[in-house]
C-alpha cells in the first residue's frame, strides 16, 4: 500500500522494525494481534537486513523479506482493513503527516527478560525520522512474543534445510498455494545460503 494514498488524519499507526529473515507466522501473528489490540489503521514494517545472501542474517536477503511482507500486507488489508507499508529501516518516515493521531513503536521481545531490558532503555527517535510528527504523538509499546510453539526464524531455517513442508511457519491467513510458493522459493533461491 502506497503511503501517498493514506489519509493520516487521526490514524493510529503501528511501526514494527526487524530483520524478518525470513518472515514467519509468529511475526505475522504479532502484527495481527497489534492491529486488533491497538485498533491500528496502518502498519509500517521497517526491515533492516543485507541484500547479499552471504552477508544476510540466516542467508535471507532484505529484498525477500520486503517481498513477503508486501504479499502478506495485501491479505492483512483484505482481512483486517489495516493498511501495510513495507520499507527499509534506513528510510525515514517523513511522509507521515503531522495530523496523525498516534504512532506506536511496537517492539516484540523474545522473552520477558528482553522486554525488561528494553523498558530500561531510553526511547528517542531522531528528529529527522518523524520530522512532521509531534513528539507527544509517539510512544513505544513492548510485548513478548510467544515462543513456546517453537516459531522462530532460527527454527524456520532449520526446517527449510530438511525435506519437510515447513507450512507451520507460514500464516494460515495466506492461501496455501502462496505459502508453498514462499517455502519453495526460500529453499531453491537461498538454500545454499541458509544458516
Amino acid at each position: 500500500m502506497s503511503e501517498m494514498k493514506i489519509d493520516w488524519k487521526n490514524r493510529i499507526v503501528g511501526i514494527f522494525g526487524g530483520c524478518y529473515c525470513p518472515p514467519h507466522s509468529g511475526h505475522y501473528k504479532s502484527v495481527v494481534d497489534a492491529i486488533q489490540n491497538f485498533k491500528l489503521s496502518v502498519v509500517i514494517i521497517t526491515i533492516y537486513g543485507r541484500e547479499d545472501p552471504e552477508e544476510a542474517r540466516h542467508g535471507v536477503p532484505e529484498k525477500e523479506s520486503v517481498r513477503v511482507w508486501n504479499e502478506w500486507g495485501e491479505i492483512i488489508w483484505k482481512k483486517y482493513k489495516c493498511g501495510v507499508i513495507v520499507q527499509s529501516m534506513y528510510n525515514n518516515l517523513n511522509y507521515v503527516s503531522s495530523d496523525v493521531g498516534y504512532i506506536l513503536d511496537i517492539r516484540i521481545a523474545e522473552s520477558p527478560e528482553q522486554k525488561e531490558q528494553w523498558e530500561k532503555e531510553s526511547f528517542r527517535y531522531s528528529p529527522t525520522f518523524f520530522k512532521n510528527v509531534p513528539r507527544d504523538h509517539i510512544s513505544r509499546v513492548i510485548t513478548v512474543r510467544e515462543t513456546e510453539s517453537g516459531l522462530s526464524s532460527t527454527n524456520f531455517i532449520k526446517c527449510l534445510k530438511t525435506d519437510k513442508d515447513c507450512l507451520e511457519y507460514t500464516p494460515t491467513d495466506i492461501p496455501l498455494k502462496q505459502r508453498k510458493s514462499y517455502i519453495n522459493r526460500l529453499k531453491k533461491e537461498y538454500g545454499k545460503y541458509l544458516k
